[in-house]
C-alpha cells in the first residue's frame, strides 16, 4: 500500500508539474499588450492601446511608422491565420495536414493566386517613391520583425511549422483569399439563384 501511496502523489506532482510549465509556457506567448518594446525600423515613438474588445489603435507622427507598427501588431495577433492564409492562396496546406487537404491545394493553384501576385508584385512594388509603395514596404517590415523578433506561436510548435520571412507576393496573396472569401457567400447566392432560374 505504501508503494502504490507514493506512486500516486509522485503521479500527482508529475501533472501539477507539467499543467504549471505548460500554462508557464503559454503565458510567455501571449502577445504584449503592455509595456514598450525598443524596434529598429521607427523613426518615432509609436502608441498602441488595445481597446475593451481588442481593437488597437495605432497614434504615429508618420504614416510609415504607423504601418510599421499595423504590420507587427497583425503578425504578434494573427501570425497563424496569416500562415495558414497564405498556405491555402499558394496550394501548400497538405504540406502539414497531410494528404487529405491535396484537392483543396490543387483547387486553389488552379485559381493562380501565386501568378496574379508575382505579376502585381512586378508591377506595383519595383520602386519605392510612391506613398502606397512606402507604406506597404513600411507595413510589410513591421510584419517581419515580429517574424524575426517575436515568440513563436503555440500553433506553430504544435504543427511543425517554420516561421519564414513575408515577401510583397505573399501578402498579395493574402489579400486575393481574403477577397475571395469575403467574397463566397454571394458567389454562393448567386450560383444557387441561377440554379433555380433555370
Amino acid at each position: 500500500m505504501k508503494i502504490l501511496r507514493k506512486i500516486f502523489y509522485s503521479l500527482i506532482v508529475l501533472i501539477l508539474s507539467g499543467i504549471v510549465v505548460v500554462l508557464i509556457y503559454l503565458a510567455s506567448q501571449k502577445p504584449h499588450y503592455n509595456g514598450s518594446i525598443k524596434m529598429p525600423g521607427l523613426s518615432n515613438e509609436v502608441e498602441v492601446i488595445y481597446d475593451y474588445y481588442g481593437v488597437p489603435h495605432i497614434y504615429a507622427e508618420s504614416e510609415t511608422d504607423a504601418y510599421f507598427a499595423l504590420g507587427f501588431v497583425h503578425a504578434q495577433d494573427r501570425l497563424f491565420q496569416m500562415e495558414m492564409t497564405k498556405r491555402v492562396a499558394s496550394g501548400q496546406l497538405s504540406e502539414i495536414f497531410g494528404v487529405d487537404f491535396i484537392k483543396v491545394d490543387a483547387f486553389f493553384k488552379t485559381l493562380g493566386f501565386q501568378e496574379h501576385a508575382n505579376a502585381a508584385a512586378s508591377k506595383f512594388m519595383s520602386e519605392d517613391s510612391l506613398p502606397y509603395q512606402k507604406a506597404a514596404k513600411a507595413y510589410l517590415k513591421g510584419i517581419n520583425h515580429f517574424i524575426n523578433t517575436g515568440s513563436t506561436p503555440v500553433e506553430f510548435v504544435m504543427l511543425g511549422i517554420v516561421k519564414r520571412i513575408f515577401q510583397f507576393l505573399i501578402c498579395i496573396s493574402l489579400l486575393n483569399t481574403w477577397h475571395l472569401i469575403l467574397q463566397w457567400p454571394f458567389v454562393q447566392i448567386r450560383s444557387c439563384h441561377l440554379f433555380n432560374k433555370n
